[in-house]
């Protein structure tokens, strides 16, 4: 096993407008968009490791139109859909980096740099999950083990889903076992539940300058 294949993680991009669209119902597009890049352009270093130790960087802001008719509530999972598409089932895990779910209908927005409570006060009524930053965002890193700079960086692919969910409130999967990603689980869950989705990509060639392996991650608390 590679250590690309072990810790390929993904960071956050920064970019600008619309990454994807849908219809909301009523004839019009919904959207996805952020101010801090473009769809398909490069994530800002600051949501990404770059230059820092693996697992840090910033949240980006992200705002959305109206959903469907009967969205109820919002849900968001940032991938690495390079490595999503990877037959390496290690690899394949660890494009999942981060969700956050129960976002009420009424919020179309999420504002850049989220704490990292599993309860965000920011953004009430919502929860989040991490792969490793407990419970907040986790940026993009495709090089997260430091080179000697005669290997040439990965570049990867990445993208905010943003689904309309059919209920106010998910119950959440099972608890994973020691060690698991607990995001992907989460994001075949959201599937089961989604009425439509909108994405806004970006791509990353971050790279870490120190990289200390994941604590096993702790199950989800009990909704308060």
């Amino acid at each position: 096993m590679t250590k690309r294949a072990r810790f390929g993680f993904g960071t956050v991009l920064a970019g600008l407008i619309v990454a994807g669209c849908g219809s909301n119902g009523e004839g019009q597009d919904w959207k996805i968009t952020s101010p801090a890049f473009a769809d398909g352009a490069p994530l800002p270093a600051g949501a990404t490791c770059d230059g820092k130790a693996f697992g840090t960087g910033d949240s980006p802001e992200l705002n959305w139109t109206d959903g469907p008719d009967d969205t109820r509530s919002y849900a968001l999972v940032f991938k690495d859909t390079t490595l999503e598409a990877a037959t390496d089932p290690v690899a394949h895990d660890h494009a999942y980096h981060w969700a956050i779910w129960d976002i009420p209908a009424t919020t179309l927005k999420l504002p850049a740099s989220l704490g990292s409570a599993e309860f965000p006060t920011e953004v009430p009524g919502a929860r989040q999950w991490s792969s490793v930053n407990q419970y907040g965002y986790l940026g993009s890193c495709p090089n997260p083990i430091p080179g000697d700079g005669t290997t040439p960086k990965a570049t990867d692919h990445y993208a905010f889903v943003l689904y309309a969910i059919d209920v106010n409130i998910l119950a959440y999967p099972a608890d994973p076992a020691p060690g698991d990603n607990y995001v992907q689980p989460l994001d075949d869950y959201l599937k089961t539940h989604n009425i439509g989705k909108v994405q806004l990509t970006a791509t990353s060639d971050a790279a870490s300058t120190s990289f200390t392996p994941p604590a096993t991650p702790v199950a989800p608390a009990a909704r308060p």
